[in-house]
């Protein structure tokens, strides 16, 4: 049976994967959650961020993506240490694309 969701029900998962996600950066960013830290278990933030495990899931990918966390499978997630590594790839990549735009 398929299950269709209104679109009222897109908002509010949105809305909870913004919250928690928001909630967990600002901890990190604000220095309350220090670099290689582990982070509590799913269940546990869920409950502490009145979230469903799904939205905060989906926070902590996003939370991932941005290099605030790290997350390996069967293991809890932990705060990631500082990388300038992104800032670098973007850098280089720009700079490629101003060079591609000088020879063509």
């Amino acid at each position: 049976m398929t299950k269709t969701v209104s679109s009222f029900q897109e908002r509010k998962i949105v809305t909870a994967i913004d919250h928690a996600f928001s909630t967990l950066k600002n901890s990190i960013l604000d220095g309350h959650m220090k670099p290689g830290m582990e982070l509590p278990s799913e269940s546990e933030m869920a409950q502490q961020l009145g979230v469903g495990k799904v939205s905060l899931r989906q926070a902590l990918r996003l939370a991932q993506v941005q290099g605030l966390v790290e997350i390996q499978r069967g293991k809890r997630a932990t705060v990631a240490h500082p990388s300038i590594a992104p800032v670098r790839e973007m850098i280089n990549l720009a700079l490629h694309m101003i060079r591609r735009k000088r020879c063509v």
